[in-house]
């Protein structure tokens, strides 16, 4: 819950429960969904129009709201809200390639990570400034805190026949979106030592709508 720290206090934000994100973080900070409710509930329940509930995920201008709503109660006034970020949202919006608000211009900047569970500080997970950012490679190695993202195709277009133009862009590791590194850079991601295998398969998940 609240928190303070060098005289700052510290109020978490909880996002929504169906996330990606929302799952990531309480995997690594083994929270279970009731002490994550319990231990945001404040932020939560702010009541401010178009506030109340949980946030929206990677969102800059919502969370810069929840704080200054926080920030007008008069027993809040030297408070900070945090919440559980995608770094790659975070910098493909710092570089204003995909939609959002850039989190500098409302003054939402991305933290770091000082123990990773081993006594391991991986710092923060983002460099350079707004336009130009780029991700930490030595944070998306770790283990603990760094994600994989995959372009999920059916077996039989990856690996069948035809289907020409759409393996020359996934498909092997000479795949255009393999080499594309500076843009992969610019969205947030690094590309993967195993960036076009397709030997990671899944079943087919049926009666899903």
């Amino acid at each position: 819950g609240p928190t303070t720290i060098g005289g700052v206090r510290f109020v978490p934000c909880g996002i929504q429960t169906c996330s990606g994100t929302f799952a990531f973080w309480n995997t690594v900070t083994t929270a279970t969904t009731a002490q994550e409710n319990t231990a945001t509930a404040l932020c939560n329940g702010l009541g401010q129009p178009g506030l109340g509930g949980r946030a929206q995920e990677s969102d800059a201008l919502g969370l810069k709201l929840r704080g200054d709503a926080l920030a007008a109660i008069p027993a809040e006034v030297n408070t900070q809200v945090v919440i559980g970020f995608s770094a790659g949202s975070f910098i493909a919006q710092g570089n204003s390639v995909a939609p959002g608000t850039v989190p500098s211009s409302v003054n939402v900047g991305i933290g770091a990570i000082s123990n990773n569970g081993s006594g391991v500080n991986l710092g923060a997970p983002v460099a350079g400034a707004s336009g130009s950012l780029t991700p930490v490679s030595t944070f998306f190695s770790d283990t603990v805190f760094g994600r994989n993202v995959y372009t999920v195709l059916p077996t039989t277009v990856a690996t069948g026949p035809g289907n020409a133009a759409i393996k020359a862009m996934f498909v092997g590791p000479t795949a255009a979106v393999c080499g594309a590194t500076a843009t992969l850079n610019t969205f947030g991601f690094l590309a993967n030592a195993n960036c076009g295998s397709t030997a990671l398969r899944g079943s087919w998940i049926t009666g899903a709508s």
